[in-house]
């Protein structure tokens, strides 16, 4: 009966037995675990009177037809609560678990400062951001402020006290000192809830690491006032070629207009033939070198946004005679 109680793991009822001495007897078998869910490794044994035994059951049979039922329904109740706070304990559990990897991902930890007391409570990224262990438990609130950078402790003990006084929001950006001396810029927010029972209140914030973010705007801010820089040389430099075009074309076109007035007045004095065409063919030169002038101010105006185009009437056959002038000396010389 021993190793099928040990076998079963279940209580067995062993008997009757008749002893010279003690007479009949039955023996109750009640397995023992060291652990839930192990096999059991020892059995309780207990010796009872067979009469005893028998009025035992047979005074209590009909409590138990009773009890059975209502006992049946409270282990069913107890197991169903015991499933449904393990159930809630696993969601708070994973709950938690995203709630730390979203504040890593973020760079974003959250704390609690009991202003009367002077404790904080940080959560597991706050302790990543200052670069301490977390094993050495949350800082009291002297000892973070022996994290913040010497020049911003007085600020942020200022905001704390306006916050509790007040009760305003708090919203700024600091910079800390970690253990191995670097410095990183924390923008912080929080926000006071006093308790129904006291004046003093429970601090709640959360603390970003920006840096990153704070150095990529420093460095747009260089970008910026190089481009700026580099905008004010380029104006410069076109106010400067715009001069210098301006005096170049008056320097240019005093002569050529001296060229085309001379030429102007031989064209009207007795010529032979060929005389005046070398005259006609002189003209036009002049003039297409001036119109050339002119094109070279018209940059100036298409830099300045006033270029302005015109429609005049021509005549085809002119343009190219005036063109095989230009070029026909050229043409017999090759």
């Amino acid at each position: 009966e021993i190793d099928a109680a040990l076998a079963s793991g279940e209580p067995v009822i062993a008997g009757p037995y008749r002893d010279e001495v003690f007479g009949d007897f039955v023996v109750g078998l009640a397995p023992i675990r060291a652990n839930e869910g192990e096999k059991p490794n020892a059995v309780l044994a207990l010796d009872m009177d067979t009469a005893v035994w028998n009025k035992t059951i047979a005074r209590h049979r009909l409590v138990a037809i009773y009890i059975t039922p209502l006992f049946s329904t409270l282990v069913m109740v107890f197991f169903v609560i015991r499933q449904r706070i393990w159930e809630t304990a696993q969601l708070t559990l994973a709950n938690e678990a995203r709630l730390n990897e979203a504040q890593r991902t973020a760079h974003v930890g959250s704390w609690n400062l009991d202003v009367a007391a002077g404790v904080m409570e940080w959560s597991e990224e706050m302790f990543h951001i200052h670069g301490l262990d977390p094993q050495q438990g949350c800082p009291a609130y002297e000892t973070y402020l022996q994290c913040i950078h010497p020049d911003d402790t007085g600020l942020i003990s200022a905001l704390i006290g306006n916050t509790c006084d007040r009760s305003c929001p708090m919203e700024t950006v600091l910079r800390i000192r970690r253990p191995d001396g670097t410095v990183r810029y924390i923008d912080i927010k929080a926000s006071i809830k006093i308790r129904p029972d006291e004046t003093t209140g429970l601090i709640v914030g959360t603390s970003q690491d920006i840096t990153e973010r704070k150095q990529a705007e420093e460095e747009l801010h260089e970008l910026n006032q190089q481009l700026e820089m580099a905008s004010i040389a380029a104006e410069a430099a076109s106010v400067t070629k715009g001069e210098f075009l301006a005096n170049m074309s008056h320097e240019i076109r005093t002569p050529m207009n001296a060229i085309i007035g001379m030429t102007t007045l031989a064209l009207k004095t007795d010529l032979s033939p060929k005389q005046r065409d070398y005259l006609n063919k002189a003209r036009f030169a002049a003039d297409s070198l001036l119109g050339i002038i002119n094109d070279i101010l018209d940059f100036s105006k298409i830099e300045a946004g006033r270029m302005e185009l015109e429609q005049i009437d021509f005549l085809l056959e002119d343009v190219l005679e005036r063109i095989c002038g230009i070029i026909s000396g050229k043409a017999q010389e090759k």
